[in-house]
């Protein structure tokens, strides 16, 4: 079977995008487009190139209030070329990654008549990662047409959690099947707790994330406890700013290690840490990368209340809430937690590590696909 995966993304950066790759690639010829190959063995790739130059961006803006379809083509700086090589690809399926490239998936399936599968790795029309109003308006405008115009036409949505399977439910009338963004399997063991108690925090250095909460918590906690980050330094100031607020503390920082090494360099702490704020639905309803690399490692938690997570961590009993989002209330659930708790939540985690794996969502998504295939015969 051939299957087309189209990615808005580095395919050699997108962890989602190279697991359903890897997923699929055996069973399947799979071509794969993005703005940077996977660099998987088997896999061809097609480039993707999008127009960003300034006289660019006045016409984009210019096309946001003439012809959405119009600037969705011309936005593609490659569109002619690569529609042709991908409608030459012949594919069978179709995976759009992100809502960026539903309306290419939809109109090669016009011409093939296959079959699409949308992949939505959040809830797009509650989003937080644009500056202005003004860019917030023109972002929720493009959205809504291409869910108005597009959404009909796939023929299964994956996403991430169960909240924004919910949301696309009430929202557009599509059901989901999710898939979320466990890590591979590594077969590993929970580490006795000895000595200082070890906190641990991996991802992005992004001021929106308000780490220095978790400087403040472990300052509270006092001498007994450890904060270890591994931050890649996606915004280098703020990165030099929680150094500088770290002084005098029991915080250390590590280089950030490649994904396929985080479980075990995680391993040997005690307590995977983590808050995010419920501004909006995504965060609300969110199941990060980040809990599941925690089981992985075979750590308890620590988290804030948002909803999802806060739900998850005591329906699996991995770890501990804290009452509010600040430092001081995630010191205070962390406080409480003895060796003997940890030791157990950490038991769970890895109960859970054999469930919540990567190889396990790709069983998933290949029965996924077959389903949709038998329903084409």
């Amino acid at each position: 079977m051939n299957i087309l995966i189209l990615g808005y993304t580095s395919l050699k950066r997108d962890p989602r995008i190279r697991r359903q790759i890897k997923a699929l690639k055996d069973y399947n010829r799979v071509t794969a487009v993005g703005i940077e190959a996977p660099g998987i063995e088997g896999v061809e790739y097609k480039n993707i190139q999008f127009r960003n130059r300034l006289f660019e961006r006045i016409i984009k803006l210019l096309l946001s209030f003439i012809n959405l379809d119009l600037l969705y083509r011309f936005n593609i700086r490659n569109f002619p070329g690569l529609f042709r090589d991908l409608l030459a690809s012949n594919p069978d399926l179709i995976i759009a990654n992100d809502y960026q490239m539903l309306p290419l998936a939809v109109l090669l399936n016009k011409k093939l008549q296959c079959k699409v599968l949308f992949d939505a790795h959040e809830y797009y029309l509650d989003y937080d990662a644009v500056d202005s109003s003004f860019g917030l308006f023109l972002h929720k405008m493009k959205v809504r047409y291409i869910f108005k115009k597009y959404l009909p036409q796939i023929d299964k949505l994956t996403t991430v959690s169960d909240g924004i399977a919910g949301i696309y439910l009430e929202n557009h009338g599509v059901s989901s099947e999710i898939i979320d963004n466990s890590p591979s399997f590594v077969d590993l063991k929970p580490v006795k707790t000895s000595g200082k108690i070890k906190l641990v925090h991996q991802g992005g250095a992004l001021r929106k994330r308000k780490l220095e909460q978790l400087i403040e918590a472990v300052q509270i906690l006092g001498d007994n406890y450890e904060l270890h980050f591994y931050l890649v330094p996606t915004q280098r100031d703020y990165l030099a700013e929680l150094k500088i607020l770290a002084i005098g503390i029991n915080v250390t920082f590590h280089e950030p290690v490649a994904l396929e090494s985080l479980p075990d360099e995680l391993n040997k702490y005690d307590i995977g840490v983590y808050t995010l704020p419920e501004n909006n639905l995504n965060q609300k309803f969110a199941m990060p990368n980040k809990i599941f690399e925690f089981i992985q490692a075979r750590l308890s938690v620590a988290i804030s209340p948002t909803t999802a997570m806060k739900q998850f961590v005591n329906e699996h009993e991995i770890g501990v809430v804290s009452d509010g989002f600040s430092g001081a209330s995630l010191a205070g659930a962390i406080k409480v937690m003895s060796a003997d708790d940890i030791s157990n939540f950490k038991n769970n985690s890895d109960k859970l590590s054999r469930i919540y794996n990567s190889e396990e969502n790709a069983k998933k998504l290949r029965t996924i696909v077959s389903s949709m295939m038998e329903n084409n015969k």
